[in-house]
């Protein structure tokens, strides 16, 4: 098996029918595959790229052979050429397992009327051997919460190339509901689609364009196994945004890291604020919070992110974390939570900006994350939202908010503006 494949044993599968445990069986196989596909990317000799190429000599071939810069190709020498190869060719043997496995999972869905997400997973099958994924992902981004049983898998994030950062390297994540943590999800949309910023070049956003599910995570293959996120949000290609956008929260994942922020807290910041299970909720709606900001601000400003090219990502989540913060104080507002609980996501998000950060400098993988979150933690210190007081960090509670908002401000202008400069 896969050193990149994660089962959970925990979870509680009791509620699902008999055809979607068949449905859990097939997707494990099909998960465990993405892993053994992930790490002949990473860990081979091949990898994405000949050892020791260039970035000139990359684009310098890719002129005669434009397949050289898909992301969904391997770059190999031969003799003194450089050649693309599909990922299909690459790797025929694991993609047609998958592809099977998927005809069958799409037979059972069809068989119990899901014909939508039935159609999905042949559209899917299909696309695999291809280097074009837009006739899934349509699918896949308008299918709703009536799906217990999910999974989301291909090559899908460029986060391992480390040469030019366009090579997509693969995984998988399949989920279930997790009915119990829907509550409210309704009001926080409705917030921060109403305080996000228009302009001109920005559209108007309803509900009905993008989908939130909240979920279980059962088992992960690849990249998702290595990073083990505790959230996505999709899709991952700002080509594909304007089929529509989706965010997926893993409660278990952000359960298991959970004892980490509880540590920082306790160890590295000074807060009478320590209470653990509220800390867990303070940190769920940061995140919550942060994944619904993203999804409305790609649908919103998709023209404007378009341009900001090499800083695309780290603005996308900078501003993502802004403004989900800056949508809990209108919730405190709006009488959806307590000022209790909005300090407690305060301290929450500065725990979570320290593990990130430290994250980032252990693994490359986490540096479109942590490089952001560097920016705000010392804009925080410069505004003094936060002190450094006998190595423990005190938080000004109406500091912070007053930072939160004048970066949150400054950063929608650049945006607005659409300044690339200014993003660097």
């Amino acid at each position: 098996m896969s050193k990149y494949y994660i089962e959970y044993d925990n979870v509680d599968v009791s509620h699902l029918k008999d055809w979607e445990l068949e449905l859990v069986k097939i997707f494990k196989e099909v998960t465990k595959l993405c892993g053994e596909i992930y790490d002949e990317q990473i860990n081979s000799a091949a990898g994405f790229y000949p050892k020791g190429v260039t970035i000139d000599e990359i684009e310098d071939a890719a002129v005669d052979d434009p397949t050289i810069l898909s992301p969904y190709t391997r770059v190999i020498r031969e003799g003194s050429k450089l050649k693309a190869v599909f990922y299909y060719d690459e790797y025929k043997e694991q993609i047609n397992r998958i592809t099977t496995l998927l005809k069958d999972t799409s037979e059972i869905y069809s068989k119990n009327g899901l014909k939508d997400y039935s159609k999905y997973l042949e559209d899917l099958s299909s696309d695999l051997k291809s280097a074009n994924f837009e006739s899934s992902e349509r699918r896949w981004l308008k299918l709703d919460g009536i799906i217990k049983v999910d999974i989301k898998l291909g090559p899908l994030e460029t986060y391992q190339d480390k040469l030019l950062g366009i090579k997509r390297a693969f995984q998988s994540n399949l989920r279930i509901q997790d009915e119990q943590e829907y509550s409210n999800l309704k009001e926080y949309i409705e917030v921060i689609n109403e305080i996000l910023p228009m302009s001109p070049f920005a559209k108007d956003v309803s509900e009905s364009d993008f989908v939130v599910r909240i979920d279980k995570v059962i088992a992960m293959g690849g990249w998702h196994a290595d990073l083990f996120p505790s959230s996505s949000n999709y899709p991952a290609d700002i080509n594909y945004y304007k089929l529509g956008v989706k965010a997926i929260i893993y409660t278990n994942n952000i359960s298991k890291k959970q004892p980490i922020v509880n540590k920082i807290v306790k160890t590295l910041i000074d807060s009478s604020y320590n209470n653990e299970q509220k800390l867990a909720q303070a940190r769920k709606r940061v995140i919550i919070f942060h994944e619904i900001s993203e999804t409305i601000s790609k649908l919103k400003f998709q023209k404007i992110y378009e341009q900001l090219r090499n800083y695309r990502d780290q603005v996308i989540e900078v501003y993502a974390d802004l403004m989900g913060l800056k949508s809990g104080a209108v919730h405190v507002l709006k009488g959806f939570l307590t000022i209790e609980e909005y300090q407690y996501i305060q301290i929450a998000f500065v725990a979570h900006i320290l593990r990130i950060w430290g994250q980032g400098k252990l693994n490359s993988s986490f540096s479109v994350y942590s490089d952001g979150d560097r920016l705000i933690f010392n804009y925080f210190l410069e505004r003094e939202a936060i002190k450094i007081y006998e190595n423990k960090i005190q938080v000004d509670y109406a500091k912070m908010y007053s930072a939160i908002d004048n970066l949150t401000m400054e950063l929608s202008q650049i945006i607005l503006n659409r300044d690339p400069k200014a993003a660097a």
